[in-house]
């Protein structure tokens, strides 16, 4: 007579194992990487919103808010020169970098946002242009 605990002990191993969470795939560093995407990598601005580029395999890249917080997407390269997004937001949307008269990268332009180095200053390409009184500033 009582609890069967061989049973019981049984059940939770088995319960346990149904239900645990699949460990992702262990991190690797790509073996090759271009120098050109690599230099893409890092901080970018939405205004004044940081986000990070980020290279994954095949020159895939992937756009996400550097706070968690907001739209990110990944991106395949569309062979042109350009990569198209592949989820989220920015599903089917074009992700462009566009060069200076130097040749330097200015921003990345997607699907007409604009991302830079810096948060947005008056002498960036910023559609709309940019309020003389400053971010969040009312002016009477």
């Amino acid at each position: 007579a009582g609890v069967g605990i061989m049973g019981l002990a049984v059940d939770l191993i088995r319960t346990a194992d149904e239900r645990e969470p699949v460990l992702p795939t262990e991190w690797t560093p790509l073996t090759a990487v271009n120098p050109d995407l690599l230099a893409l990598t890092g901080s970018w601005y939405w205004g004044p919103t940081p986000y990070t580029l980020k290279l994954h395999a095949n020159q895939w890249l992937e756009l996400v808010p550097t706070s968690g917080m907001g739209r990110g997407s990944r991106f395949r390269p569309a062979g042109d020169g350009t990569w198209t997004g592949t989820d989220a937001y920015y599903a089917g949307e074009t992700l462009r970098v566009v060069r200076g008269p130097n040749g330097e990268v200015s921003h990345l332009d997607l699907a007409t946002f604009v991302f830079t180095r810096e948060p947005y200053s008056p002498t960036d390409p910023i559609p709309g242009g940019v309020d003389p009184h400053g971010w969040g500033n009312s002016h009477q």
